[in-house]
């Protein structure tokens, strides 16, 4: 069995779960994050409010200050009129336009294919980005994940996006950049025992976003990534120790789910 570093799992179990936190409250407003939005009825009448999603397609729903929920057939809606200064209003039947700025979140699967010196070329990757979402179109914010190279791996990075247009589907640029810490030792043999320590990691590349709805999208990547991994080879009869690096060159694809 390999060493699993007991320390390194503990920081995991406690970035997880610092990001589930961070991440709840945001998804229990997705419904309803406007203060003061309007609809306005063909007849004139205007109501503000908070606009609610609702299940039924065919209807508009706004919450007003007092908790009274109103609800109204399209047909007799003229316009929604949302509390963003870049987004404005969309007439029915157009679609929704995303939030200017605020908190991002973005988690992703993917796999790293690749060939080379290394006992795998196809690597399992899932990774979960916390940040913020700039009026410019640029985003920017940490996040870690786990990996599987020969070793299970924990990726500490930070991560930077810039979307190159307002559409509801839109080409992205991203880069990542890190350290992945190994989270178990390669298996010790006669001659050796064997610590493993880790390296940096670099990724680029081009994505799309797919709107979704007004506060989620999905994104698809296509990437190069970079990763070394050193490990520290200890002759069991003399103690010497000796530094080993892997360099691994991956095309990494990913797919994932996005809030903004």
């Amino acid at each position: 069995m390999n060493r699993q570093k007991q320390p390194l799992f503990i920081i995991l179990l406690i970035s997880v779960i610092a990001l589930l936190i961070s991440f709840t409250p945001h998804s229990a407003m997705a419904q309803r994050v406007r203060l003061s939005d309007a609809v306005t009825l063909k007849n004139g009448s205007i109501i503000r409010g908070s606009f609610v999603e609702l299940n039924d397609s065919s209807k508009v729903g706004i919450e007003t200050p007092c908790r009274s929920l109103w609800v109204f057939n399209k047909d007799e809606v003229e316009s929604v009129n949302f509390n963003l200064p870049s987004s404005g209003s969309y007439r029915m039947g157009k679609p929704v336009t995303a939030r200017a700025s605020g908190y991002a979140n973005i988690t992703e699967t993917g796999l790293l294919f690749g060939s080379g010196n290394n006992e795998k070329n196809t690597v399992f990757s899932v990774l979960m980005t916390n940040g913020y979402k700039f009026r410019n179109r640029f985003i920017a914010g940490f996040g870690l994940g786990l990996e599987f190279f020969e070793q299970a791996q924990l990726p500490l990075f930070a991560e930077a996006r810039y979307v190159l247009s307002n559409q509801n589907i839109a080409p992205v640029l991203i880069l990542k950049g890190g350290y992945s810490f190994m989270l178990e030792d390669p298996r010790d043999d006669s001659w050796y025992k064997y610590d493993g320590k880790g390296g940096y990691l670099c990724e680029a590349g081009l994505g799309v976003h797919f709107r979704l709805n007004q506060h989620n999208l999905l994104s698809v990547g296509l990437l190069y990534r970079y990763q070394d991994n050193t490990i520290v080879h200890t002759d069991t009869w003399y103690q010497d120790r000796v530094w080993v690096t892997k360099k691994y060159n991956r095309l990494a694809f990913r797919i994932g789910i996005a809030f903004d």
